[in-house]
């Protein structure tokens, strides 16, 4: 579950069978909880990373400085397509989330041996971890951010290969939309777009009848179901490749393709 009031959340991770400097570990996260990313931030830490410190921007200051603005910009720009933009958000969520519980037992042991030298050494160590991590987390949300903006820009979409695509929103979000104004959002047709429309109706139903006549001509029998198939056929493109099998067809069912 998750809503757009949160600033920040964490998950507390208390290994009582630990060192308490290297077993108690807040997985921590500004924003939203579906548009964070949780990263370690160990027990034993005498310091944070700046974008995520009390005193880099606030609530009613704006910094791109701040983690709380940077998650804040992409999280309330994925709003606007969220079905789509999501996935982007969640990729780089996963990557990054599974990299740091993949790389705990590693930072726990290095801590542990660190803390047999001297605690010292361990929180030090610890630190510049949490550091690293809120720091990692920053830069790539940083990064995110750029590349959605890239990729949305203006209400598009645009693939890995550079192509932009407009995809559209569900027929009941249009519904939902019109549905209060009546007939102000209803469009209609140009003149010239309805003329168009108007010659590539004759020019199909031309070609239906010309095929038909071909056919006839080279004595292939033409039933009724046929016959209806055809004229009932609006698509040109299809009608002229249709037409062209006409003319070496040993049967008129042949004609007809079943696509």
């Amino acid at each position: 579950m998750s809503t757009q009031q949160t600033g920040f959340s964490f998950v507390a991770q208390s290994r009582g069978w630990m060192l308490a400097p290297i077993g108690g570990v807040l997985w921590f996260g500004v924003d939203d909880t579906a548009a964070t990313v949780y990263f370690p931030v160990y027990a034993g830490s005498s310091e944070v990373s700046k974008p995520f410190a009390v005193g880099t921007g606030s609530f009613h200051h704006v910094t791109w400085d701040a983690a709380f603005w940077v998650f804040n910009q992409v999280s309330n720009y994925s709003y606007l397509r969220w079905s789509e933009m999501s996935r982007d958000v969640q990729k780089v969520q996963a990557e990054l989330e599974g990299k740091y519980l993949a790389e705990q037992a590693e930072v726990d042991g290095a801590a542990r041996a660190l803390h047999k030298q001297s605690p010292k050494l361990a929180r030090d160590y610890l630190t510049r971890s949490s550091v690293a991590a809120g720091d990692e987390v920053m830069a790539r949300w940083q990064e995110l951010s750029k590349q959605l903006l890239d990729k949305y820009l203006d209400g598009n979409l645009k693939d890995a290969t550079g192509k932009v695509t407009h995809p559209g929103y569900p027929e009941d979000w249009y519904r939902t939309v019109a549905k209060p104004t009546g007939e102000k959002l209803r469009t209609h047709k140009l003149p010239a777009e309805e003329a168009a429309e108007r010659e590539e109706k004759a020019k199909a139903k031309a070609t239906a009848e010309g095929m038909l006549k071909l056919l006839e001509a080279r004595r292939l029998k033409v039933d009724a179901k046929l016959r209806e198939q055809v004229l009932a056929t609006g698509d040109l493109k299809k009608l002229e490749g249709w037409r062209v099998k006409a003319a070496t067809a040993k049967a008129a069912a042949e004609v007809i393709d079943a696509k």
